[in-house]
């Protein structure tokens, strides 16, 4: 066991780890199940992991669908689950003298879900929705398809939801098999936040989830960017633009440098993007920046939304402010640093934050790192080193994506960092 002020890592008797955040003077708990199956993981039949994920909504041996609703309300609390590139995450908030019950309804959905066929049938009908409400909201389709472009033919790059062909290949036993294959104590994390006693967390897990097997972990395939583009066509008031670089992992030593430079030029009002796009030039209402990082790879990118008939000038003034990041300001970094200090240290207000931050951290690095120190770390980075980032970006493989009724694959030749 690994303790540290009030966080400490545990191995239950079957293996499993639990990462304990004791949090005094807090009525609510936050739990989350992680399992270590996403998207990523998948090497055929894709959406596996989101219709596993969802499918342990509806039924075990002990409670039909109905039954786990009316029980978790009758609690309080709040139960719900999200299936990400790499992770099925299980979340449950509830008032600490309610935990046992808590954990013991979560329980019973991982370990004793049924897959009735009347209820996979269904639920198949739910995630059809599911998928056609993501097609008809443009930017949200973009973002899909963009992830494909980046990640060609890779698992990285499937659609998480799947495909309304995928969903149709998937049989109950593919389910049942695939659920055993990956949900065991090697492949599950466990993290509670709360004023709760370790010792009697130790316990309730151990009785509730003891019978899980150990199991074994599971590897994935390595990520390698494919740079291009995609012209979605489709008649839109505004047209949708997404750039896309190669980017670091998050065990990289330029990650923290990648997300201060990624809050100067588009993490805010102030941001630069934000300044010229939308203050000086009014060409856009929305733009910002965002990273994606993943143990092999990451992505550095910015996005915006325009009239299409704005859409060259739009994107070549995105690549200006992004080459104009080759000479920051100490008062802007600064600036930068102290919101990165502020959102962490106020999110730790947040027993949900506390608990997924556990997680994160464990995943990552198999350690609790304290945010202080992370903190500390982002303080010192120097002004040389936020620009040595944008020459690493020069060198970066680039994909682009747009959706709108304007395109051209001209649009392409536009984003040169060079």
């Amino acid at each position: 066991m690994f303790m540290s002020d009030s966080v400490s890592i545990n191995s239950l008797e079957n293996g499993l780890i639990l990462l304990h955040d004791y949090c005094k003077n807090m009525q609510t708990v936050a739990v989350r199940l992680l399992v270590r199956f996403g998207t990523r993981y998948e090497r055929e039949k894709f959406g596996m992991a989101h219709f596993i994920e969802h499918m342990m909504f509806k039924g075990t041996n002990k409670r039909n669908y109905k039954q786990i609703a009316i029980e978790v309300e009758q609690i309080g609390a709040d139960l719900n689950a999200y299936t990400s590139k790499e992770h099925t995450v299980y979340t449950i908030n509830v008032l600490k003298d309610y935990l046992p019950t808590a954990l013991e309804i979560l329980s019973d959905l991982i370990v004793n879900s049924t897959f009735h066929q009347q209820e996979v049938d269904k639920e198949r009908n739910v995630i059809l929705q599911e998928i056609a409400e993501c097609i008809d909201d443009p930017e949200e389709y973009l973002f899909d398809q963009f992830s494909d472009l980046c990640f060609k033919n890779q698992p990285m790059g499937h659609n998480i939801l799947g495909t309304p062909e995928s969903l149709k290949e998937i049989t109950r036993d593919d389910l049942i098999a695939t659920k055993e294959r990956y949900y065991n104590a090697q492949n599950i994390l466990i993290s509670i936040a709360g004023e709760v006693e370790l010792k009697s967390i130790v316990d309730l897990l151990n009785k509730n989830f003891g019978n899980l097997s150990l199991g074994n972990k599971e590897d994935f395939e390595l990520a390698q960017f494919t740079p291009g583009a995609i012209m979605l066509n489709r008649e839109l008031e505004q047209s949708h633009v997404l750039i896309g670089l190669e980017s670091v992992s998050y065990n990289h030593p330029q990650f923290y440098s990648q997300q201060l430079f990624s809050m100067i030029l588009g993490g805010g009002m102030s941001s630069r993007l934000f300044q010229e796009i939308r203050e000086q030039r009014g060409l856009a209402y929305h733009v910002s920046s965002f990273t994606t990082s993943y143990p092999d790879i990451g992505i550095f990118g910015v996005n915006a939304s325009s009239l299409s008939d704005n859409l060259e000038t739009l994107i070549t003034v995105m690549i200006d402010v992004i080459k104009s990041m080759r000479d920051i300001e100490e008062e802007e970094l600064n600036r930068v640093k102290q919101q990165f200090k502020a959102s962490s240290l106020m999110a730790q207000d947040s027993v949900s934050f506390r608990a997924e931050y556990l997680l994160n951290s464990y995943i990552k690095y198999h350690k609790i790192i304290p945010i202080s120190q992370i903190v500390a770390k982002v303080t010192k980075i120097s002004k040389s080193e936020v620009e040595d980032y944008y020459h690493f970006l020069k060198q970066s493989k680039i994909a682009l994506g747009i959706i709108g009724n304007n395109n051209k694959d001209e649009y392409y030749n536009l984003i040169n960092l060079t």
